[in-house]
């Protein structure tokens, strides 16, 4: 889903508006990203809501020491917010393009990274600890 509308905002909504007509004009509104009640602004908040099944069901593998656990709870964590991104979306489309809503995408970006970095690095530790030397 979240590629979909990738492929329409970096392909799709720039032949529109280079080539457009008035008739066009409805149509780059619903799907731009520049436009918080778009299609767009839709996909994307419900895709990364969707995507965090995924962070859920990956947690219980970092089960083995303290840093492990941490990395879990983000992963963990990431589920709340997440959500309740997709719900504000769903309720207020316009509140990404607010003060609140660019701390929570800032919030929820750097909670992303976290995990990222946090899970590179368990790994490499559990590799490290699993291979003869």
């Amino acid at each position: 889903m979240i590629i979909v509308i990738y492929a329409v905002q970096t392909t799709f909504v720039p032949a529109l508006v280079t080539g457009s007509s008035p008739e066009d004009a409805l149509l780059i509104s619903g799907l731009t990203m520049a436009n918080p009640r778009s299609l767009g602004w839709a996909l994307e908040m419900w895709g990364y809501a969707v995507l965090v099944i995924a962070t859920w069901l990956v947690a219980p593998v970092f089960r083995r020491g303290a840093l492990e656990r941490t990395t879990a709870w983000l992963f963990v964590a990431n589920g709340p917010v997440s959500v309740l991104g997709g719900f504000a979306t769903a309720a207020s489309p316009g509140w990404v393009m607010t003060r609140g809503g660019f701390v929570a995408f800032a919030t929820w970006n750097i909670l992303v990274v976290a995990m990222a970095a946090l899970a590179i690095i368990s790994m490499r530790a559990r590799l490290r600890t699993s291979t003869p030397h």
